[in-house]
């Protein structure tokens, strides 16, 4: 995939999964070179310690997107009352994904080119080699709910 998409050479990625034991998502962003770190959300709560580690990452502003792989998974991020800053780059695997994630308050999302793990992983390369939509230049963390 690494060679497919391009490197996400550590690229520090939150993955907010939804209660999964196997995360197709996680194994292709870690074979891209990604840095993933993996937060619990299945009963839609973030416990307290991983709450405080990504809203410190958003403040500090090393947060560079927000992944959305499933709209349960949007509803898990929603639900843990995460506000996110303007300008921040969302990406959605799919059209109803994007759909809940604005339903419930969230930025509107992009998509990838189509709704599989590999196009998103390229999208969120593509992000990274080109300017962010964020403004803010230099490489950042990317959360991702699962």
């Amino acid at each position: 995939l690494r060679r497919e998409v391009g490197p996400l050479d550590d690229l520090p990625v939150l993955l907010a999964t939804d209660g999964q034991a196997l995360s197709a998502l996680g194994d292709a962003l870690a074979a891209a070179g990604a840095r993933v770190t993996r937060l619990e959300v299945a009963t839609r709560q973030i416990d307290g310690a991983g709450r405080e580690r990504v809203e410190r990452a958003l403040a500090k502003g090393r947060i560079d997107t927000v992944v959305l792989p499933s709209s349960s998974a949007v509803e898990a991020l929603a639900g843990a009352g995460l506000e996110l800053p303007e300008g921040m780059r969302v990406l959605a695997i799919g059209p109803a994904t994007a759909e809940t994630a604005v339903r419930l308050g969230l930025p509107a999302a992009q998509l990838p080119a189509r709704p599989t793990v590999a196009a998103l992983v390229a999208e969120l390369g593509q992000g990274r080699a080109g300017s962010s939509s964020s403004g803010t230049g230099g490489p950042r963390a990317s959360i991702s709910s699962e």
